[in-house]
């Protein structure tokens, strides 16, 4: 895997983006998808209306510069410099206070333990390869409260797949690996169901929920071994004299609504 590639491919897109007067890596409908699923989790868990709140794979900034105009303590990472550049100048034209970090999920290093409040995945965490998967989640847990929420998702793929699929000239999924490769770089991460609720509950959450759905900016032309996108809420336990609480304790004031 060449990190330099990635970065240079991705840096490119948010230029583009940029110059062309678009809203960031993806489209204004999927920007308004985040921000919904993420004020849901705000009302289901009741997290603190000033409560620390954390994108995972920031961008442009536009969940975050969103949460920070709702009174909470919002920050945003994000390996590729050029969309964090971006995200600062969109927060200081918006008039908002937001902290944005240019660094790896895999590692969070800008940031203590048990800080967050709340952990989303801002589309993030299927370009996040390797050894750096099992790093993001323990890091993830490591920078979350007890009692914490983090909202995971990952395209997820069947059983039956078990030869090489072409996406397109140059593009391709490997069946071993689950990986989208462009241009000879790997780029985005699938998984199976089962091993992608592994990797979270074997950084130490508890899983709260999950389901299956799609995203609004998917390819209508989806391959049949594709089951769509697995979306995780995930509890970081409460603990009293190193036992755990029940799962209705994940909450972050009292018990989730119902």
């Amino acid at each position: 895997m060449n990190v330099e590639d990635r970065l240079r491919i991705s840096g490119q897109r948010y230029r583009q983006r940029r110059e062309a007067g678009l809203a960031g890596w993806a489209h204004d409908e999927s920007y308004k998808r985040k921000i919904g699923t993420v004020l849901e989790l705000v009302a289901k868990y009741r997290i603190p209306e000033d409560g620390r709140f954390l994108e995972l794979g920031c961008g442009a900034g536009n969940v975050t510069i969103e949460m920070a105009r709702r009174g909470f303590n919002a920050y945003g990472i994000d390996i590729v410099p050029e969309a964090i550049e971006w995200a600062k100048t969109k927060a200081e034209d918006a008039g908002v206070h937001a902290s944005f970090h240019t660094g790896t999920v895999a590692l969070l290093e800008p940031f203590q333990d048990e800080f967050f409040d709340v952990v989303f995945d801002g589309d993030c965490l299927w370009m996040v390869l390797g050894e750096e998967r099992p790093a993001c989640f323990r890091n993830v847990y490591r920078v979350l409260k007890p009692g914490g929420v983090f909202f995971a998702q990952s395209h997820i793929v069947d059983q039956t797949f078990r030869e090489r699929h072409v996406v397109a000239p140059g593009a391709y999924i490997d069946p071993v690996t689950l990986q989208s490769t462009v241009k000879d770089t790997p780029m985005y991460q699938y998984c199976r169901e089962d091993a992608f609720l592994s990797e979270i509950q074997t950084a130490g959450f508890e899983v709260l929920h999950h389901r299956m759905g799609q995203l609004d900016d998917m390819d209508k032309d989806t391959p049949s071994f594709y089951k769509g996108v697995m979306f995780v809420e995930a509890g970081k336990p409460r603990r009293d004299h190193g036992q755990r609480t029940s799962a209705g304790d994940f909450a972050i004031r009292g018990a989730p609504e119902k």
